[in-house]
């Protein structure tokens, strides 16, 4: 159940009247204004959901409670909507409200103690009379999604979700799995909440159709996952094949937080596999004790009951066709910027190659690297007076929020594989091209690894239909 929540000011919003069409509630959020005088109850129908948060509950603007309970009866008494009341401010009345069209909100203040009070506030909802219990809560870890999988199972009526903090939107993504009926959307640049979904997203993701039964998989990286590619082209193919799932962003600060989450949800969570992106290439494969080292996609495989992981490195496929497409011969000179996984990953292709330099700012990382594939050093302050064949950056200079100040494009250099990407060039991409440069670009190198990948992808959700 998806609920578009909006200020009320906005009802009659063009936008809003042809976004509304594909939800399943609207929610008018009445403290935006500053008048209750201005509501129409007339126009309401039981598909609207009325909600006065009052400052103190983290409302815009602050009303009497005798003011907001008024209005509530008044929208029970002239028309079939629901109204959305906080639990604490519940329990102290006379319990007035019809309990059929009302929703008991509990808005967690304090995140530190949140995951604690949770328990206690299904227990309070348990209790009393009401359609819905609503939880807006901070998800910040992935460890706090297993509490509210084991909490929301423990209502005994139906949970609509609202995620906010770090994880939210994954969250409100995932809150079928979670073991909740609905969840809020917003209009960009109108959110009524902190980490709320908005209705562009909601159509990239297919929220919509996303129910319990859905195959779940994604990419897996830092704060660059909301800027992959992959979220629109996945989503799209599944589409358009009809398969039940979905590509989601999973946004990863702490590995072990992730995969104790990962591996307790795969008992009620169906998942069909992974991208892997920086920094976490090496640990999926330290995780399953992979013969592959360096991995950008992860595979759980389901085998009855039993999960058989495979760790896969399709950049390995984008990288030899580099190579290919840019005539590189084996003796050329070759200067490696970085030292993370894709640079081990290239220095383990061109193992053996008899003229490869690397650089990267992590200097006991660059050493480590280059007494393990006996491979010469740069010194920042030498750059500038090599001159290398080919160039292959390997750090995230480029990438959105991260400019590269003209530093690789000062190099000398005849030929380049930029790896970051983002929706617009690169400024690496963008010199080479006017200087008419030979480049393979990091959106290039995307589509011909994804090109395997998605082969993956597709072979694992047909196994698992």
């Amino acid at each position: 159940m998806i609920i578009l929540s909006i200020p009320y000011s906005l009802k009659d919003d063009p936008i809003v009247q042809s976004i509304n069409k594909d939800t399943d509630f609207i929610e008018y959020r009445l403290d935006y204004g500053t008048h209750l005088g201005d509501f129409d109850v007339s126009s309401l129908t039981p598909k609207t959901i009325v909600t006065i948060r009052d400052s103190t509950e983290g409302g815009i603007h602050s009303f009497t409670r005798m003011e907001k309970l008024q209005l509530y009866k008044n929208v029970l008494r002239y028309s079939e909507a629901l109204v959305d009341d906080e639990i604490f401010h519940y329990l102290k009345e006379d319990h007035s409200l019809n309990p059929e069209r009302l929703i008991l909100s509990w808005h967690a203040k304090n995140n530190e103690n949140a995951y604690q009070v949770l328990h206690e506030i299904v227990e309070l909802s348990n209790r009393l009379p009401a359609h819905y219990l609503k939880l807006a809560i901070e998800v910040n870890t992935y460890s706090q999604l297993t509490i509210l999988h084991t909490e929301l199972s423990l209502s005994n009526k139906p949970v609509l979700f609202a995620g906010l903090g770090k994880l939210g939107k994954l969250a409100r993504m995932l809150y079928t799995h979670l073991g909740s009926v609905g969840t809020y959307i917003g209009i960009q640049g109108q959110e009524t909440a902190l980490g709320q979904l908005t209705y562009e997203e909601s159509q990239i993701f297919g929220l919509r159709s996303i129910n319990a039964a859905y195959h779940i998989g994604g990419i897996i990286g830092g704060e660059q996952v909301w800027n992959s590619k992959g979220l629109t082209y996945y989503s799209q193919v599944f589409r358009q094949k009809s398969y039940p799932a979905a590509y989601l962003p999973f946004q990863v600060t702490d590995w072990d937080d992730f995969w104790k989450w990962f591996t307790a949800s795969s008992k009620f969570i169906s998942f069909y596999g992974f991208s892997i992106t920086m920094p976490w290439k090496k640990s999926i494969t330290e995780s399953i004790n992979s013969e592959t080292k360096i991995a950008n996609c992860f595979l759980p495989g389901k085998n009855e009951a039993n999960y058989e992981y495979r760790a896969i490195n399709n950049d390995e496929i984008a990288f030899r066709r580099s190579l290919l497409f840019l005539n590189f011969i084996k003796g050329a000179s070759v200067l490696i910027f970085g030292t993370g996984a894709m640079a081990e990953m290239a220095l383990s292709i061109m193992s053996g190659y008899p003229n490869i330099c690397i650089y990267g700012r992590n200097e006991k990382r660059q050493k480590e690297l280059s007494d393990v594939y006996h491979v010469s050093q740069v010194s920042k302050n030498a750059l500038n007076d090599g001159k290398w064949s080919l160039l292959i950056n390997c750090t995230p200079l480029g990438m959105k929020g991260v400019p590269d100040n003209t530093l690789l494009q000062n190099l000398h250099f005849d030929n380049v594989i930029d790896l970051p990407y983002s929706k617009t060039e690169t400024p690496l991409v963008r010199f080479c091209r006017k200087k008419n440069i030979p480049v393979i670009s990091g959106d290039v190198f995307w589509k011909w690894q994804s090109e395997k990948q998605e082969e993956l992808f597709l072979q694992e959700i047909e196994s698992l239909r």
